[in-house]
């Protein structure tokens, strides 16, 4: 228990390669996990700095224009068009009432989305502690980093400072391990 697990994930910064992604994205039909990056934690004011997604247990991808004012708009016309692409398809995400709360405030027409929730799945199972960090290191023996070690590996103090590059991997990874979360919780 507590190992470091490396994560493999693509980070997409350009429309060109999001597009490429997201046709390839529709010629599957996984769930997909999907963790935002945001400047807060209060859906009402956030920014969404970028958009983590996973279609199974190995690989991730993190896409992110950037973080300034531009870059944002681009990252929130881009979460559109992943939300058309994905239709009626299940969504996985943790503490999916946040993510959820971010797409009603960015994308208002939205309105019909399919998500599962590996937080409310941990609390039926019966943990008590239900954060994905702890519940990742509890369930599945995997360490991974946190927030603000990220932030300190990336030498800022906030997230719109930061690299989208640097933040690639912490966010991949957040949304492979929900990913596994479901995948684990399914089987119980």
């Amino acid at each position: 228990m507590g190992s470091k697990d490396q994560v493999e994930y693509e980070y997409i910064k350009n429309e060109q390669e999001f597009n490429h992604w997201l046709t390839e994205l529709e010629h599957t039909d996984e769930p997909i996990s999907i963790d935002f990056e945001t400047t807060d934690l209060r859906p009402r004011v956030a920014e969404l700095v970028g958009i983590a997604t996973a279609t199974g247990p190995e690989y991730g991808s993190y896409i992110s224009f950037g973080t300034d004012s531009q870059a944002r708009k681009c990252n929130r016309v881009a979460l559109d068009e992943l939300l058309q692409v994905v239709g009626e398809r299940r969504l996985i995400a943790h503490n999916a009432n946040y993510e959820l709360s971010i797409i009603t405030n960015l994308s208002p027409t939205i309105r019909s989305l399919n998500f599962e929730d590996t937080l409310i799945m941990a609390k039926l199972a019966g943990r008590e502690r239900v954060g994905l960090k702890r519940l990742v290191k509890e369930e599945l023996g995997f360490e991974m980093e946190e927030f603000n070690s990220m932030l300190t590996r990336s030498g800022v103090k906030n997230i719109k400072q930061a690299n989208p590059a640097d933040v690639a991997p912490y966010a991949a990874a957040d949304a492979v391990y929900t990913y596994k979360l479901w995948e684990h919780f399914n089987n119980l």
